[in-house]
């Protein structure tokens, strides 16, 4: 759909337009991105989710090369990076994603007697829990004792004591490139890049920053970083084990600097398929 969530702070998330407050569909408001091409043309989830060779780890077919694309499109195979042997080496979203999702630092905090004025500017979280506490105290700019500050759980319903805060260390859209577990070279993102905390009624942290998963999980790591909108920069990636490659659904025409970068690796022979 072309939408981008803007991060949590106040500072970032220009909530007027015009004067006038921005829609918020999924409690936060959206910076709107080029949408996909293929939700452009109309089509829907289901008419490229068909079978399992469209669900991760479900289909060996899936990991050989770009049968998912090609079942539709029939690649030029005179354009670099199209022929049947450069599929093998790079898949089609390297070029073809517009934009990606980068969320940096997924920070979890639960905090059982909250300072909220220490919080108010990251009201807006995606929690309408969150936002209704905090809409509260700004209103009377009284801090509730603790233990009458509850979360509903999600999976049970119960009320349970103590707010659960979130927050990014950075979020961009930028499209960052690494080598999946076949050495082709593939749009990344990290996942599970996340630490919880947890502070107690007096104030004393319980446990912080849970330990990330271990190098050598088969987990891939970045080998170069595409940054939109175009400029170029090859630079380590934190946490190299929490990257994965995915499919970001955010596809349409080449990014044409980012094309000539992978030509570049393609001729020069950096790339090549395991």
């Amino acid at each position: 759909m072309g939408r981008f969530e803007k991060d949590y702070p106040e500072d970032f998330r220009a909530p007027l337009s015009k004067g006038r407050h921005i829609s918020r569909p999924y409690a936060v408001e959206w910076i709107s991105m080029q949408p996909d091409i293929h939700k452009k043309a109309g089509l829907t989830c289901l008419d490229c989710h068909k079978g399992r060779p469209f669900h991760p780890g479900s289909a060996k077919k899936a990991e050989r090369g770009m049968e998912g694309c090609i079942r539709c499109h029939s690649p030029d195979e005179k354009i670099i990076g199209h022929g049947r042997k450069d599929r093998q080496r790079v898949r089609c979203g390297t070029c073809h994603a517009v934009w990606g999702v980068l969320d940096l630092g997924r920070n979890l905090m639960r905090q059982d007697a909250p300072d909220l004025e220490e919080w108010i500017f990251l009201r807006v979280q995606g929690s309408s829990e969150i936002e209704q506490i905090l809409d509260g105290w700004a209103d009377s700019a009284e801090t509730p004792p603790a233990g009458v500050l509850t979360m509903a759980d999600k999976i049970s319903g119960t009320m349970l004591p103590g707010l659960w805060f979130a927050a990014f260390d950075q979020r961009r859209w930028e499209v960052v490139l690494g080598a999946d577990k076949n050495g082709r070279l593939s749009v990344i993102r990290p996942l599970l890049d996340i630490s919880v905390s947890y502070v107690d009624e007096e104030g004393d942290t319980v446990f912080d920053s849970l330990v990330p998963a271990p190098e050598g999980s088969g987990r891939s790591s970045a080998i170069t970083r595409i940054v939109y909108p175009p400029s170029l920069q090859v630079v380590p990636v934190p946490k190299p084990s929490l990257w994965f490659p995915y499919h970001p659904h955010t596809i349409g025409k080449a990014d044409y600097f980012r094309t000539r970068f992978v030509q570049g690796f393609l001729k020069a022979g950096v790339i090549s398929s395991r």
